[in-house]
């Protein structure tokens, strides 16, 4: 009786929380036009109530952000090379990127039929498997004692990861690791996140490549190689990893919390395990208000009676939308600044930044 009553519970706090962001969201809008708090609530109520303008705003606004900034998100579709190291068009290119980001396809390849099929045909059938892809080496690259690791969120192919990681590489001087978590359609994804984090139906599996690959770097950086360790994150699949090397040992927690600085991008919950954890979000980014930019955090309780976990520090930008890694956070950075209030700023074009022992006084 009393998991049937947790079910209810969650899923009525569920209900009531999305309402709540469906209104939020919908009232950002009206405040766009109508510069006034009141007319904004007024006018997210009345428009909560038809499902086209909630629809459009919570979703369409929310996730790829307004009309002026899909040029953005078309270049970086574009920008997969003209043509890929497959011979295909980049019309094909772009095609391959929606396909993949909108279409379910739950199984990877099977060896033989891989051995068989035409690579280019893989990717749209079956889902790829995680994989770390090292860093390339430029003459931008100007910092080489730290350990940087990038990882994707929803809805994002190899091609969008790897051009995230270069941005990253370009836009702070540092070598970036990625790790690529693949997606099975941006819909399921985002439902999987739903599901596993609000609700709490579904607990994230452990990454092993990436639990491997942060390990190595933390011994690493204990034995001098590495000043810091850096984890950046869109997604919240990290959770169960870090937790995992936190509990390790009490020795190894004590190293996380000396060289390991997390940045998340677009509002996952992540465990505060390292010395620095700060969020970047956008204001008007809607899957962040599945995570820590909900208003309500200790209201919305899934069904072990668990509320939002928010750690660490948030820094937002104001009246922004869009939820997308490369077009709505990475290139705002590079083109306009943004995010001037984030320690991550401190690292531009290959710049020191504050060391760890400053970030834990601080």
């Amino acid at each position: 009786m009393q998991s049937v009553l947790q079910i209810a519970d969650a899923i009525v706090r569920s209900i009531a929380s999305l309402v709540v962001i469906g209104i939020g969201m919908n009232a950002q809008a009206v405040l766009t036009v109508i510069p006034s708090p009141i007319m904004a609530l007024c006018g997210g109520f009345i428009a909560f109530v038809w499902i086209i303008p909630t629809f459009w705003t919570c979703f369409v606004f929310g996730i790829f952000g307004t009309p002026h900034s899909w040029k953005r998100i078309l270049q970086s579709f574009q920008n997969q090379n003209s043509v890929t190291q497959n011979g295909v068009s980049s019309i094909f290119t772009i095609f391959t990127t929606l396909w993949q980001a909108l279409v379910f396809r739950p199984f990877h390849c099977p060896k033989k039929l891989r051995a068989v099929l035409p690579q280019w045909v893989i990717p749209l059938l079956f889902r790829e498997k995680p994989i770390v892809i090292p860093p390339i080496i430029t003459s931008s690259t100007t910092v080489r004692n730290e350990y940087w690791i990038l990882v994707n969120g929803l809805g994002t192919n190899l091609a969008m990861a790897q051009q995230s990681q270069e941005r990253i590489q370009r836009l702070f001087g540092r070598p970036c690791w990625l790790y690529y978590h693949p997606t099975n359609s941006l819909w399921f994804d985002l439902l999987s996140r739903f599901v596993g984090d609000r609700l709490g139906w579904t607990t994230p599996s452990q990454q092993p490549l990436l639990f491997q690959a942060l390990h190595n770097a933390i011994v690493q950086a204990a034995a001098g190689r590495y000043e810091r360790v850096v984890l950046i994150t869109h997604a919240s699949e990290v959770s169960v990893t870090l937790q995992s090397l936190h509990d390790m040992d009490p020795h190894f927690a004590h190293l996380l919390q000396r060289f390991l600085e997390v940045y998340t991008f677009g509002g996952p919950t992540i465990p505060h395990v390292g010395a620095y954890l700060e969020h970047l979000v956008n204001e008007r980014d809607a899957v962040a208000w599945l995570g820590v930019s909900f208003p309500y955090p200790r209201f919305w309780k899934n069904v072990r009676g668990t509320a939002i976990p928010v750690h660490g520090r948030i820094c937002k930008e104001p009246e922004q939308w869009g939820h997308m890694l490369q077009a709505h956070y990475l290139e705002p950075m590079i083109e306009k600044g943004a995010f001037r209030s984030s320690r991550l700023h401190a690292f531009r074009n290959g710049q020191a930044g504050t060391r760890v022992f400053q970030l834990n006084s601080s």
